[in-house]
């Protein structure tokens, strides 16, 4: 049987509520082959919700963790933490918390957000 037609099985199951372990199992081993905004199929096949999500920053180029060793602006942490780092984002948040500043990701750089956040 096609990778497909069993997931769409599978889905049925679920629905009917009687999918066993097994097929719970199954669904699990076959998560990758699972559509990105399918969330039925995701949370069944246990994938996270809010899997970590990496990037690379905006200067250094290196690979980070949104929300851990980097933020949803684009910039690592090592960066930010230079003394020649070009930007006052704590500036920037504080006025992104009062409504001062509308957007907040990775598209701030490309609309020119942070250029009143030079130092």
């Amino acid at each position: 049987m096609e990778i497909k037609q069993r997931l769409e099985y599978l889905r049925g199951e679920i629905r009917a509520e009687r999918i066993s372990y097994s097929e719970i199992y199954e669904l699990q081993s076959l998560k990758e082959h699972i559509e990105d905004g399918d969330i039925e199929l995701l949370q069944w096949a246990g994938v996270d919700e809010f899997e970590e999500e990496y990037c690379n920053c905006i200067l250094c180029k290196h690979p980070f963790i949104i929300g851990e060793t980097g933020n949803e602006l684009g910039f690592c942490i090592n960066c930010q933490e230079k003394k020649d780092f070009p930007y006052d984002l704590n500036k920037y948040y504080e006025d992104h918390n009062n409504n001062k500043v509308a957007f907040k990701g990775f598209d701030t750089m490309a609309r020119g957000l942070l250029e009143n956040y030079k130092k």
